[in-house]
């Protein structure tokens, strides 16, 4: 179930980018790929020939990703690292055929010899700032999607290592977000302060509306990964994801109101500001989309021309902090689900099962279990346990705890050490579990012990 919800969140995610990005061959605010070209060289035989190129080799990459996505539900047991590495790879097929139509429109440029604005002034409309301050949806809105996040997480029986991390991206993402929205930049479009104060308002209130939107989708989904960990029911799981899909669908609509009603506005102007001519800053990433890297322009924020988002200028000594603290952030959090639980596997601290009391009691940083003497019913120790899928739970390569159906004994709980092939399952009274140490000699004097006690019982 995990497998397939999974597969159709990616399917739509990609979906998602390709919709938004395949309009990049369209002539917006005098560019094409990111290169200034005037009007009349738009509709140029040439230039519509790399933008049909660029479409075709787009829509292959469509296919191409959607193949990707399905190797979820095709190779259902596969590393988890793997595939935030194949979510990777697919993000970077889509900027390929971006960046080959942006090197030949600029070698077409170049060739033609195309009219460069350049050494133009920039107007400042000082006025906008005063009609700023309650342009933008109140901060405590956003307290609702982390106090639904925070029940979840108060009501789930299990909190991981995932879990907590989870949590934690959800109260700070939002709250990084919020402040980059108040301190957006003010454009100036027009010499009419009216339309101004107007097109830059709308900017931030949607800005900040989707951004709660998608806040509240990201806890919402948070709490569905709560329901499936805890085995709720799966009639909540349908509705929680029906409604964070509501969410995302209302994100789209907003910006596509946005989007249209801001071109109503801009029509009416009838003397815009131009800038100077800035391809040669201009490029896509192989993740990022628009790139702007200009140490010379004391801008942070840039208007890529997608009428939705904004490129931050990482030619900024305070852009490059910032991207240098998401690298360190996302580092760590790499390095905390993978990097760490295999130094402690090779030193076997992994996991620790012992018999406390009367409970088979499982220690580990990223999960346990405590399993009561008198529900075993009977044990067996096994070096395989042939095909299984993860229904519910979280398979790193290294661990894998959770909920998995599996052919040989049908649904079961999971709390293995991956590498160590000696396994324990346990038949009780609340259903088949299986679990070790990652000492298989340890595991194997567990089960003697176990077997022994289920015996004396018979």
């Amino acid at each position: 179930m995990m497998n397939f919800l999974f597969t159709i969140v990616c399917l739509f995610i990609n979906l998602c980018i390709y919709l938004s990005m395949r309009k990049s061959g369209e002539y917006r605010s005098g560019k094409m790929f990111l290169v200034s070209i005037p009007e009349w060289e738009s509709r140029d035989t040439q230039v519509q020939e790399i933008n049909q190129q660029f479409r075709k080799e787009f829509r292959i990459v469509l296919w191409i990703n959607t193949g990707l996505a399905l190797t979820r539900l095709i190779l259902p047991n596969m590393w988890l690292l793997l595939y935030s590495l194949l979510i990777f790879v697919m993000l970077m097929l889509y900027e390929l055929p971006l960046r080959k139509a942006n090197r030949l429109m600029k070698e077409l440029k170049k060739e033609r010899s195309w009219p460069i604005v350049n050494g133009s002034q920039k107007l400042i409309d000082i006025t906008i700032a005063a009609h700023m301050k309650e342009s933008i949806v109140r901060p405590i809105w956003y307290v609702i999607p982390f106090l639904i996040a925070l029940s979840a997480y108060l009501m789930s029986p299990k909190r991981s290592f995932i879990i907590n991390g989870y949590l934690l991206l959800i109260a700070v993402i939002p709250a990084c977000l919020y402040v980059t929205i108040r301190r957006l930049p003010n454009h100036t479009y027009c010499e009419d302060s009216v339309l101004n104060i107007r097109l830059n308002r709308n900017r931030r209130r949607t800005f900040s509306l989707v951004l709660l939107m998608l806040a509240c989708g990201d806890a919402l989904m948070f709490t569905l990964i709560s329901v499936l960990t805890a085995d709720g029911p799966i009639w909540l799981v349908f509705v929680l994801l029906f409604f964070a899909v509501v969410t995302v669908l209302s994100s789209l609509w907003i910006f596509y109101h946005y989007h249209c009603s801001r071109q109503e506005i801009i029509r009416t102007i009838k003397n815009p500001i131009r800038y100077d001519d800035e391809d040669d800053y201009w490029k896509y990433g192989w993740i990022a989309g628009p790139c702007y890297n200009n140490p010379n322009d004391p801008e942070v924020f840039k208007d890529n021309g997608s009428d939705s988002s904004m490129t931050l200028n990482s030619g900024r000594p305070s852009v490059k902090i910032f991207y240098s603290a998401v690298v360190l952030g996302l580092s760590c959090l790499m390095i905390g689900i993978f990097a760490y639980p295999a130094v402690l596997d090779y030193q076997h601290k992994l996991v620790d099962v012992s018999i406390t009391g009367e409970k088979v009691k499982i220690d580990s940083p990223f999960y346990g279990k405590e399993i009561p003497l008198a529900s075993i019913q009977k044990v067996e120790l096994r070096q395989k346990l042939g095909n299984m899928t993860r229904v519910g739970g979280t398979d790193t390569g290294i661990y894998a705890t959770g909920n998995y159906e599996t052919d040989a004994f049908g649904r079961v709980k999971m709390y293995i050490a991956s590498r160590h092939k000696q396994f324990i399952i346990a038949y009780t009274s609340d259903g088949i579990i299986i679990f070790n140490d990652d000492d298989t000699g340890e595991t194997s004097k567990l089960y003697q012990a176990l077997d022994q006690l289920c015996r004396e019982r018979e």
